[in-house]
């Protein structure tokens, strides 16, 4: 079969509009798409650490969540056993009533000062000086024992026994602690 010249330019006429087709498909349409598709990959690799940093901080975010209705809590408990007020007012005569209840007699109690708190934020610890000029060592020592036991958020930091060798047995006693108390 034999074509013609009409047929033949036709034909040319075809094979060349759909090789300009096919390059437009590909320069055109396929390759913008490519390029955006390369750049989308490069910017999803970039963002991949940022993503997992995000994660990350969402995961510590839930934890510190977490603790904070705990030290919520532990705030709770402190501020119940801190007294309202200035510690010098509510302090000297807390201590003064726990040992007269142990059959101390006397106590003198002297603010040192006060001294910020680095673990808990809003609070101070105040240092005290105790006295007691005559005391029974073992009635002392138990009252003292107890002492610990129920004041939580007092600190003994320093402890003194002098012996009177005229009345051996009654001691001098002086001693440091620590109290935590609101700024």
């Amino acid at each position: 079969m034999k074509f013609g010249k009409d047929q033949i330019q036709k034909m040319v006429l075809s094979a060349l509009l759909l090789a300009f087709l096919v390059y437009a498909y590909f320069a055109v349409l396929l390759g913008p798409l490519m390029v955006k598709q390369e750049a989308v990959k490069k910017k999803t690799l970039e963002l991949t650490p940022k993503i997992e940093a995000a994660d990350k901080l969402i995961k510590q975010s839930a934890a510190n969540k977490i603790r904070s209705v705990g030290a919520q809590d532990v705030i709770k408990q402190l501020n119940a056993m801190i007294p309202p007020g200035a510690p010098v007012a509510w302090f000297p005569p807390r201590v003064a009533e726990f040992y007269k209840a142990r059959n101390v007699d006397k106590v003198t109690t002297r603010l040192i000062g006060l001294n910020p708190d680095k673990s808990l934020v809003g609070y101070v610890q105040s240092g005290w000086s105790l006295e007691f000029p005559k005391v029974e060592f073992v009635l002392f020592g138990k009252a003292l024992a107890e002492f610990e036991n129920a004041e939580l958020l007092v600190e003994i930091t320093s402890f003194a026994i002098e012996i009177n060798r005229d009345d051996v047995e009654s001691q001098h006693v002086t001693m440091t602690l620590n109290s935590i108390v609101r700024k």
